[in-house]
């Protein structure tokens, strides 16, 4: 089926776009979005932003100031059938009501621009003069953003133009005290309660946790939205919330309003506490490489490899899984390939052949590489 009229096959309501995603699989993919989805979404906001002001105790603050909301872009294209198809990031931020987009910067026309240094500008013109009092970013993400209002306004951190920035709210991975020690030096706050670190457990398939208090390790479940299920690796049998068991780690099953049914999201959760039932992101199923959040699985790395020999006319010489391939974080970061001295050389096309094939294969890695400039 193409189009809104497939609504019976996913969930109840409506679809209204695709979520492009990399995850779970670390395969491009899309997920399908519906109405009931947003509503959803829209409800696990009201939840975290409950939990948020009671923590803080500033509930006259709901209706003040703004949140620079650093998303993907909403709109990418459409499906054959007629449906947008955009980062989920970016497309919710696109669906909120009216009253709501007006408390986010920067405005819908703004993210959907395609240069991620053009936009940026834009984005932190947009945002200069207005009351910010949170950034809703991946950190990697939130990190560039605050070294370019350094450099483009000429200030000594963030607080100097945000006198009332307060919160880091965030997903994709987690912070280290030593990543939010130098969150709190950029934005100006040197003190550990000056800003708050609020962490999303969010994908394109659905929304699944949060923060429940700064001062208490890891995030709760949202189990208002969805019905989980959890596998212990050395078990068959799924367990339930009730039953899960502090410092075991097992694997997320999901049934969503959005129409998943006992969807493996492919991460392993690390259970904290169970008063309260608290959990950490402890890894994923398979091998991958994350500077920030694009997931390179160790398929899509064989696939570039293939595409590269392809190229070349010529294998690379050596065994095939004879290479190495990491992360380096830097100005810019980069993923760092090694290989024999037969493999290398004769060509010097190779690591330009690779980049281009993983470019193709991982859309995130094509989003954070070619438009935001990450690499």
């Amino acid at each position: 089926k193409h189009g809104r009229d497939a609504s019976h096959v996913y969930g109840k309501s409506s679809l209204i776009g695709m979520g492009e995603t990399s995850g779970t699989t670390s395969d491009p993919k899309r997920i399908p979005i519906n109405r009931d989805y947003l509503a959803s979404y829209q409800r696990f906001m009201m939840t975290m932003n409950a939990c948020y002001f009671s923590r803080s105790g500033n509930w006259d603050s709901l209706p003040k100031g703004k949140t620079l909301a650093l998303t993907a872009r909403p709109f990418l294209g459409t499906t054959p059938g007629g449906l947008p198809v955009g980062f989920v990031s970016g497309f919710l931020t696109s669906q909120l009501p009216r009253y709501l987009q007006r408390k986010i910067v920067p405005n819908i026309k703004t993210l959907n621009i395609p240069t991620w240094e053009e936009k940026l500008d834009l984005i932190l013109e947009q945002a200069m003069g207005q009351d910010i009092r949170a950034i809703a970013s991946i950190p990697a993400i939130a990190i560039h953003a605050a070294e370019r209002v350094i450099e483009k306004f000429g200030v000594r951190n963030l607080r100097e133009l945000w006198p009332n920035l307060q919160a880091l709210i965030y997903s994709g991975v987690a912070l280290t005290p030593t990543s939010k020690a130098a969150f709190r030096r950029i934005y100006g706050l040197e003190k550990p309660g000056d800003l708050v670190f609020w962490e999303l457990y969010a994908a394109t398939e659905g929304q699944f946790g949060h923060t429940l208090d700064p001062d208490v390790e890891g995030m709760a479940f949202n189990p208002f939205e969805n019905f989980y299920q959890f596998l212990e690796a050395a078990h068959r049998t799924p367990c339930q919330l009730h039953e899960l068991e502090a410092g075991k780690r097992y694997a997320v099953l999901v049934t969503t309003l959005g129409g998943l049914i006992n969807y493996r999201i492919k991460d392993w959760v690390e259970i904290l506490s169970t008063q309260p039932l608290t959990f950490s992101v402890s890894g994923r199923d398979h091998e991958e490489i994350s500077l920030a959040n694009e997931r390179i699985g160790i398929s899509q790395v064989r696939r570039a490899l293939d595409h590269a020999q392809k190229q070349l006319g010529q294998a690379m010489g050596g065994d095939s899984d004879d290479y190495v391939v990491f992360a380096r974080e830097g100005r810019p970061n980069r993923l760092v390939w090694g290989f024999p001295p037969s493999a290398q050389s004769g060509n010097p096309r190779l690591e330009g052949l690779l980049d281009e094939s993983l470019l193709q294969i991982n859309s995130s890695y094509r989003e954070l590489r070619t438009k935001i400039g990450f690499y």
